[in-house]
């Protein structure tokens, strides 16, 4: 048996977490196009829970379109994955190929922010900040989700035309702000409502979640970052030089 019930959640239907792992192997590609996929009764044996448990979870699969069942015959994998780009996918904060995203707006104004995004600037958490919350394309193609939060002081300087057309970086650098430095981290987050609706994805599909913070060539925060990838956008590749010790983007 390879699925440990002291792996899973109590607070979750048994049926929603095998769907969720038999649905992650076949995005993976374990399981290819066309080939045989368990039945109801191989999946219950190899996970150690009821037929009704794995009659579920499959049913799910069937609906989504990753996986085919007809009577008398064993289920077959139907996802077909994407295809593989040729070039490296963009950058996900490049001043470079900022001409080449395009932007729409899905919320602005002020409010209570995220906590992280709070603290950044030494405030608590829940503590109002103004936020702007955008769909970002890559060459026409959906490619993230991105949330802003400054200080209101800073977010009421903005022309809100501007919001549709530039990169955040471009507009703060046209009110005069003179940017230093921007730290980032990596994670892996399930899509909110309001990132899944608009990427066209569905509340069960992880992102790539980057978390940067903007600072001024003086060190203050100008600006905390969240952005949330969309799941067939992969991140850049990157080099180590081995020579500098340092990682760089390579270039598309």
């Amino acid at each position: 048996m390879l699925f440990a019930h002291n792996l899973l959640d109590p607070n979750v239907p048994i049926h929603q977490q095998l769907y969720l792992l038999l649905r992650n192997e076949i995005l993976d590609e374990l399981w290819v196009q066309g080939q045989a996929f368990p039945g109801e009764q191989e999946v219950a044996d190899r996970y150690g829970v009821s037929v009704v448990t794995s009659r579920k979870a499959l049913d799910r699969l069937c609906a989504e379109g990753l996986v085919e069942r007809g009577r008398g015959r064993r289920p077959r994998v139907t996802h077909t994955p994407p295809p593989a780009r040729s070039a490296a996918p963009p950058a996900i904060f490049s001043q470079k190929l900022a001409d080449r995203y395009a932007y729409e707006v899905m919320s602005v104004g002020i409010g209570p922010a995220p906590g992280e995004a709070c603290r950044t600037f030494n405030l608590t958490p829940g503590s109002p900040l103004w936020q702007l919350k955008r769909l970002r394309r890559f060459e026409g193609r959906l490619h993230s989700v991105t949330h802003n939060a400054q200080s209101p002081e800073r977010g009421a300087r903005h022309d809100t035309t501007m919001l549709a057309q530039l990169a955040m970086g471009q507009i703060l650098a046209g009110e005069g702000v003179k940017l230093g430095r921007l730290t980032r981290r990596i994670g892996v987050a399930l899509a909110p409502v309001e990132v899944a609706g608009p990427l066209g994805i569905s509340v069960h599909d992880s992102c790539l979640l980057h978390t940067m913070i903007l600072s001024d060539t003086e060190g203050a925060p100008v600006e905390w970052l969240r952005i949330y990838l969309h799941p067939q956008e992969t991140a850049p590749e990157e080099m180590f030089d081995l020579r500098s010790s340092r990682w760089e983007t390579i270039a598309t």
